[in-house]
This record gives structure tokens, C-alpha cells and sequence, in this order.
């Protein structure tokens, strides 16, 4: 199997902290550091130089965008132990991966994914006999001794004595270890690999003049360096765009920015848009930026470099995920101070691309974005009102409607009355598309016309106010409408119907004089709309639909009953 080939040497911090177990460590292990030769310095522990294995599984080297994992995976931890020889502290190996101590693995993969992905760890102790050390040999003595005890898992970490390191399968479901390792980062490492996440490299020593950088094509490019990512020289959590390679970001989290303009990144792992990605012609495929702030994982002071700019990584994700980090300031000696700040600008001549940091605060970074060799637009823009699109205008709803429309990404939405004084009603920030909603703090008015207005901010910087928006508050809601079918249409079994109403309002449909067998049941979107398919095949005959809308707590009339024509095969 040809090995992915790296050198890495990771810095691991000891941490003391209670620990708290799920399914406990073996108190009959006992650690004896002198004669386990792994560790020679307490808070350093080497990796293998091949530490991530290409699985050659053809399902798992494909190319798709992304390789979800999320649910609750159970992780079977196999300390194995040589005839005679080392015994492994598990207590010490239980803390660090399956314990509720706030910098285990368990924790650092419950932060990373926003509890997309939780770890459910067991640990059992194992006799290897004679020393057969080599990648999967320890593997399949551990998942021997797992069938052993007939316990089933979703991924397998092996431990054995065998000169310290670790190797993981990218992607894959097993890690081996091959020492004590003195706190948790080998299993966020390694468990990266298992993601698909490639060791990644920077690019470095990138021209710079008048606080513009020429990347990548002018760059030398380096091994390491990314202290934002624990598989690529840091101990931090996972970059924004790996971690929606896993699935732990939703659409509405991440966008591909395909228009010049102006964008808002939210804080990595807190609201708004946490990704934007811009395609590229050649490999690397994509610019990824994210906008971190200190976490207990991304432990950095609030004014160190990577917590006040933008940090922009050239990524492919086909099958698996292989990033190189931009070295935003190129002028000094060190990659640790890698984001690009406000100011400065990216310029990718090879993509048509050009990136500025316009303005970071602690509550995100405001970038200004210009594609297709277009010019750069001013950071000064003045922020235009954002759309109240649903409820419409002049629509009927209930006391305490859901208000949505459209903005700048990332931009904080106030929705307020246009009455004086001005009653702030909710807000909301806008996701990385521009879409935004809210529901209302408290019941408005009832059976009147209420005009509805707010504003939006970014970068501190406020637009002008919505035009009125008139709603109709509505005590007793009227019964919703039914669009199709029509009347007397013929229909399949299972037909489709649509129609409009309140908006959040539940409407529920169901056959004339037969009140208690609902036959669908849906919510009235933003515009007034709903559509729903019937659950249960209908009779081939003349049916008569009927039903009522609910909001507020507040039953509508039936509808006047609405005959279709159910037939089994539609000529």
C-alpha cells in the first residue's frame, strides 16, 4: 500500500483536570513510564512520518463533495499489552479520550461539530502475546480481541507498545497508537485522518507590496505550519470548511460567493455565516476563509494575529480534504501570525480573484470580494435596508407572525415597529446566503393593520429603514383556501394539494363529515402557501375534502367542502 509520506512532530500540552467516566478506565493497569521508551520528554509525543494511511477502499476514494459523519459513533478503545512487557496508564488513556474533561477527545469532538458527532467510548485491556509491531498487525489483534468479548463498534483505536506514533486509515474507522501519549491531541490527529483530513501545507515567503499579496502561483510552499488545524501542525479545532466536509455545517452556514460585493463572516462555531468558498479554475479547487475568536481549543489571546484577521486556506475536497494555509504576512519569519488583516488584500491573479478585509471586531470579519479580475468594491459602501419579504405586504397573519426576507450575509437584522416610540419586535442574522427570519417577541395587536420596519448593521455601520410593511393581525383566522386540485379534477390515490393561508399557521385537511381522520397535516410558509401530499391512499370515488387552519391557539372555520375525483389509473 503506497503510505502518504509527512514529518510531524506535535507539541501536546499536559492538562490536569478532573475526569469523569462513561464506561470506566481499567483501575488494574498499572503505567510504568521507565521502561516504556515512547516518551522520552513528558510533553512531547512523535508521530509517525506516515501517519496518515490512504484507504484504497474504492467507496471511500471517490470524489464526492463531502463525507458526512455525524450521530453517535461508538469508539472502541483496545489497549494491548506484550507478553512481559509495557503496561499502559488506562486511566490516564480514559481521561484523555472518553472522559467529560473539557480537552478530552470526547469534547474536542463535541465542540468541533457542534454536537453533530458525539463519541461514545469503551475501553477493554488485551494480551497481544510476542511483539508483532506494524501497521494493521495491531489493528487486527485489537479487532481480534474486540470479537472476542463479541463487542461491535463504529471505529476501533489500537494501542500497543511499539516506539511511539500513531497512523490512522484517510478516510477510514481505525487509529493505531504506539505509546503513551500525554494528553489528547494524537486521537484529535488522528481521528482527522479517519474524517479524510490530509496533513496539510502553507504557503509561504508569498510577494507582498502596499499590504497586497500575490498568491499562490509566486509562494514557496511548506511543509505544516497551520496551527488552525490539528492534523497540520496546530492543536486548534478543525478548519470551518473540513468540518462541513463532515456534514457539521449546514447550507445555510456555508456559501460559494459568486458575485463581487461585500460579505460578513461570522465567529467560527457561533452565529452567522461561519464558510464562504470561491471556486478556483485549477487545483487547489477553492478559497476557503473563516474568522476565528478563542476557544479552549483555539487558545490564543484575543489580539494575537489569527483572532484579529482572516484565515484563508486554498483547499481541494475530492474524497479528501487537502488544504494549504496562505501565510498572510509573508514579511516575517514565522507562520504564526497567518491571517490576512483588515486591510490588507489577497490578490489570486491565476483565479481573478481579489480578497479584502475590510473591518474584524469579536462578532465576525467584513470582507470585500471581487471576481473575474473586476475592481475591488469600497469597504466604506453605505449598507442599503434590507427586504421584508414574507409575510407580503398586506397579507394576513397571526399575533406573533414569523418575519422573513433577504440582507447582506452576516449582517444583524432589527425588525421594529414604525410606531412612536419605535417598539424593537425581534432580530436575526442574516446566514451566508442572505436569507434571514425571525418570529416575533410578543403577540402584536389584535384585528388591525400593523406596519412593520427595521433596519440592518454591519460592521457597526446601520442602513437606512425598511419602508412600511403593512400586516393584517387577525383574531379569528378564516378558513384556508384549497388551489389544487380544483374542484371535480380527477387525481391518483395520493394527491398532492396546495393551497394558501396564515402564514405559521397548521393546516390540517380531511374528508367532509369525518372530523376525527385527518388525512395531512402542513405549516403555511412565510408567503401564505403550503402544499402537502396525503398520507394514506384515498377511495376511487368522489372525494370531498375539507379542513381548517390553527394559529395561535385559534381554530378556523372548515372549509366548504371541495369534492376532487379519485381514480386508481388516471387515462
Amino acid at each position: 500500500m503506497k503510505l502518504a509520506i509527512c514529518l510531524v512532530l506535535c507539541l501536546i500540552l499536559s492538562q490536569t483536570v478532573s475526569a469523569q467516566t462513561n464506561v470506566g478506565p481499567l483501575k488494574n493497569a498499572t503505567a510504568n513510564n521507565s521502561i516504556n521508551t515512547n516518551n522520552t520528554l513528558e510533553d512531547r509525543f512523535g508521530y509517525r512520518a506516515d501517519d496518515a494511511v490512504p484507504n484504497d477502499n474504492p467507496k471511500l476514494t471517490a470524489t464526492p463533495n463531502q463525507y458526512p459523519t455525524v450521530g453517535t459513533k461508538k469508539y472502541l478503545m483496545v489497549v494491548g499489552h506484550w507478553t512481559d512487557g509495557y503496561r499502559f496508564d488506562t486511566e490516564k488513556l480514559w481521561k484523555q479520550a472518553f472522559s467529560d474533561d473539557p480537552l478530552s477527545f470526547r469534547s474536542y469532538i463535541r465542540a468541533a461539530s457542534k454536537g453533530k458527532l458525539l463519541v461514545d467510548g469503551q475501553m477493554i485491556t488485551a494480551e497481544f502475546g510476542t511483539p508483532a509491531c506494524g501497521i494493521k498487525s495491531i489493528s487486527e489483534l485489537a479487532a481480534a480481541a474486540a470479537k472476542t468479548q463479541n463487542i461491535s463498534y463504529d471505529y476501533l483505536i489500537s494501542f500497543a507498545d511499539c516506539g511511539g506514533g500513531a497512523v490512522a486509515w484517510r478516510p477510514g474507522n481505525a487509529m493505531e497508537v504506539y505509546g503513551q501519549p500525554p494528553n489528547a491531541h494524537v486521537f484529535n490527529h488522528e481521528m482527522g485522518h479517519s474524517l479524510g483530513f490530509s496533513h496539510g501545507h502553507t504557503y509561504s515567503n508569498c510577494p507582498v507590496a502596499d499590504d497586497v499579496i500575490q498568491a499562490p502561483d509566486q509562494c514557496t510552499v511548506i511543509g505544516f505550519s497551520d496551527t488552525g488545524d490539528s492534523v497540520s501542525g496546530g492543536e486548534t479545532l478543525y478548519p470551518a470548511h473540513n468540518r462541513w466536509f463532515s456534514g457539521w455545517l449546514n447550507n445555510s452556514q456555508i456559501a460559494v460567493i459568486n458575485n463581487t460585493g461585500l460579505y460578513r463572516l461570522g465567529v467560527l462555531g457561533q452565529e452567522g455565516p461561519q464558510l464562504y468558498l470561491i471556486n478556483r479554475p485549477i487545483a487547489p479547487n477553492q478559497i476557503a476563509l473563516e474568522f476565528r475568536q478563542p476557544t479552549p481549543f483555539d487558545n490564543f489571546s484575543p489580539d494575537d494575529n489569527r483572532m484579529t484577521g482572516v484565515w484563508i486556506r486554498y483547499t481541494s475536497m475530492e474524497g479528501s480534504v487537502f488544504n494549504f494555509q496562505l501565510d498572510a504576512t509573508p514579511e516575517t519569519s514565522t507562520a504564526t501570525d497567518s491571517a490576512l488583516q483588515p486591510a490588507r488584500t489577497l490578490e489570486d491573479a491565476t483565479a481573478k480573484v481579489k480578497i479584502k478585509v475590510c473591518e474584524t471586531d469579536k462578532t465576525g470579519a467584513t470582507l470585500a470580494v471581487a471576481l473575474n479580475g473586476q475592481g475591488l468594491p469600497d469597504c466604506t459602501t453605505t449598507v442599503p435596508a434590507p427586504i421584508i419579504e414574507a409575510p407580503v405586504s398586506d397579507a394576513k397573519t397571526g399575533l406573533k407572525p414569523v418575519i422573513g426576507g433577504t440582507s447582506w450575509p452576516g449582517a444583524r437584522i432589527v425588525v421594529s415597529s414604525t410606531e412612536t416610540p419605535v417598539q424593537t419586535l425581534g432580530e436575526a442574522v442574516a446566514d451566508a446566503h442572505g436569507q434571514w427570519s425571525l418570529q416575533l417577541a410578543k403577540n402584536l395587536d389584535q384585528a388591525r393593520t400593523f406596519r412593520l420596519t427595521g433596519y440592518q448593521v454591519i460592521d457597526g455601520k446601520r442602513s437606512d429603514y425598511i419602508l412600511d410593511h403593512p400586516i393584517q393581525v387577525v383574531d379569528t383566522p378564516a378558513p384556508p383556501q384549497i388551489l389544487t386540485p380544483a374542484m371535480n379534477i380527477q387525481t391518483g390515490l395520493r394527491p398532492v394539494v396546495t393551497g394558501t393561508g396564515i402564514p405559521g399557521a397548521t393546516v390540517t385537511l380531511l374528508e367532509y363529515n369525518q372530523p376525527n381522520s385527518p388525512l395531512a397535516t402542513t405549516v403555511v410558509d412565510g408567503y401564505g402557501k403550503w402544499s402537502v401530499q396525503i398520507d394514506n391512499p384515498l377511495p376511487a370515488r368522489t372525494f370531498r375534502l375539507t379542513g381548517y387552519q390553527v394559529i395561535d391557539g385559534k381554530r378556523s372555520d372548515y372549509i366548504l367542502d371541495h369534492p376532487i375525483q379519485v381514480v386508481d389509473t388516471i387515462p
